[in-house]
């Protein structure tokens, strides 16, 4: 995982506006635990690609696992405005609301999710 997080990191050199590097970077460095890097090359990618759905999850989830949860609910709610039913926004979006005490907001967040997975299954 060390050297291809090394052959990224220079591809990157060589691409510095490749949103999609930054993106695997970030997750390399999500499986590494590296949180704080993860947060910084995740939101890089954003900023160059901000309607990229799996740019904005991975963010999404970097944010939410540091505990930043306000900042997190934003970048989710832009993935919740490109695909509105994705269940992986929406649950991610319930375990904020959750945590910050919102439990009407989680509750009904929670309540899209089963009911986008009960269209999908119809």
């Amino acid at each position: 995982m060390i050297d291809d997080l090394y052959r990224k990191l220079d591809r990157l050199m060589m691409e510095p506006d490749n949103a999609g590097l930054y993106n695997t970077i970030g997750t390399i460095l999500c499986r590494l635990r590296d949180w704080g890097n993860a947060e910084r090359y995740l939101g890089r990618a954003y900023e160059i690609r901000p309607a990229d759905s799996d740019i904005l999850y991975n963010y999404t989830v970097v944010l939410y696992l540091r505990q930043k949860y306000r900042e997190a609910a934003s970048v989710c709610r832009a993935g919740l405005r490109i695909d509105p039913h994705d269940p992986r926004f929406l649950e991610k979006l319930g375990d904020i609301c959750y945590l910050r005490g919102k439990y009407e907001a989680a509750a009904s967040a929670y309540k899209s999710v089963r009911t986008a997975s009960d269209k999908a299954g119809s």
